[in-house]
């Protein structure tokens, strides 16, 4: 037997997913809690024995939203899993060919040309609110057609996305379904309630426990007055955290412990540029300012003089140690933030104070477009990307799980 083929720990919902025979069987479920592990061995088996249209040879692609997330999801796990009953592998083409002539491809869908073009027998899609519903019908559904193939679709929910909406085809076509679980039919306890302490409300009820939450309103939802106060006194090193907008360039200072951030002070400079706001953060608190935590796209870019200078440049020459990631997720960032403010437990581990005037009305203020998960330029996003950009560092609440089963 495959080692590969671990036993599973079945939940009802997982378990009726993993035997429907749907032409188009689709999840919404917690973060690891099983789903792309199910969706990879039903796509195997639907692989060996069907069904089929034809007697030619049938391909299937295994999909993500990009190259880099397919490969990593899926490319390892295939070789393992086909393991035995494949006659070869190409490295190249992330394919590889079952003993009886079928293929399965791992393939990004940051490029539509990579699954348009010939005719396909079936698709594995995860993390499908990653993509525009237009991109499975524009593109995905039509492939299917000539074969009359089959997908499954799944993904943990991103607000009301691609999920919510198939999530009511099974009401309307006979050839779909839809199951979802909570991550908590499958992990331990203990890790349910190490996410919940580190995740804020809303975020802990979509990646856990798959719930359709809408983003409307508030932005940083999770403040309230109960985050401002005085912070205890403090003589150590502090750290800035920067937004590169012109006007006004922003910035907040702070001290951050595992347990919780002060913020003790706001910059806020009209028509300004990083070397003044350096410049007045040590005015105020002189070497104590050490590290700072920017925007990270001032890597490549510069708010000020001189020329060919990017903004990170800036900040180290001014003798500031520079923290930034090289990629950033605006959701992640607000889900960070938020969780910092109010984690799922109840519990607030950030406390502003009252001096911090402009952020505290942004964090009051700042809301998402009408209709849509996307943060308003209302001029209150400056100030509190200052403050998102060292709380998504410091406190990411994107980490994987220990335990899981795929």
């Amino acid at each position: 037997m495959n080692p590969r083929l671990y036993p599973l720990r079945d939940n009802p919902a997982g378990l009726a997913f993993s035997l429907c025979d749907k032409r188009f069987a689709c999840a919404a479920a917690g973060r690891r809690s099983g789903k792309t592990e199910r969706a990879k061995r039903k796509g195997i088996r639907r692989a060996l024995f069907g069904p089929w249209s034809h007697t030619g040879k049938a391909r299937y692609a295994w999909c993500a939203p990009t190259y880099g997330q397919a490969k990593a999801i899926f490319w390892d796990d295939l070789k393992a899993i086909s393991d035995g009953i494949r006659t070869d592998v190409s490295e190249s083409e992330l394919t590889v060919r079952l003993m009886n002539g079928n293929e399965i491809s791992v393939v990004g869908l940051d490029k539509p040309q990579r699954v348009e073009g010939s005719p396909w027998d079936g698709f594995l899609i995860d993390e499908v609110d990653d993509l525009k519903p237009s991109f499975w019908q524009e593109h995905l559904r039509p492939c299917l057609s000539d074969r009359q193939g089959w997908a499954i679709l799944f993904g943990v929910p991103n607000g009301l996305g691609f999920l919510f909406d198939i999530s009511t085809y099974p009401r309307q076509f006979n050839d779909w379904s839809f199951y979802s679980w909570p991550s908590s039919e499958v992990l331990p306890a203990e890790e349910i309630e190490n996410a919940r302490a580190t995740m804020d409300a809303r975020t802990f009820r979509q990646e856990y426990e798959a719930s359709f939450e809408n983003a409307t309103g508030r932005v940083y939802y999770a403040f309230s007055r109960d985050n401002i106060g005085e912070p205890p006194i403090y003589g150590g090193q502090l750290l800035i955290g920067m937004d590169f907008n012109v006007d006004p360039m922003t910035a907040v200072l702070l001290w951050d412990t595992p347990q919780m951030t002060y913020v003790i002070d706001e910059i806020v400079i009209k028509s300004s540029n990083t070397q003044e706001v350096i410049d007045e953060a040590r005015r105020r608190y002189g070497p104590r300012v050490t590290s700072a935590y920017p925007d990270p796209a001032g890597r490549g870019r510069s708010t000020s003089a001189p020329v060919g200078f990017s903004d990170h440049a800036i900040l180290r020459a001014s003798g500031l140690t520079v923290y930034a990631k090289s990629q950033v997720s605006l959701r992640d960032g607000i889900n960070a933030l938020n969780a910092r403010l109010c984690s799922a437990d109840g519990k607030r581990r950030m406390m502003i104070s009252p001096r911090c005037k402009r952020l505290i009305e942004a964090l009051e203020r700042h809301c998402y477009k009408d209709g849509a998960a996307i943060p308003a330029q209302d001029g209150h996003e400056h100030i509190t990307d200052a403050l998102k950009y060292p709380t998504e560092y410091l406190h990411p609440v994107r980490t994987v799980a220990q335990w899981s089963q795929g």
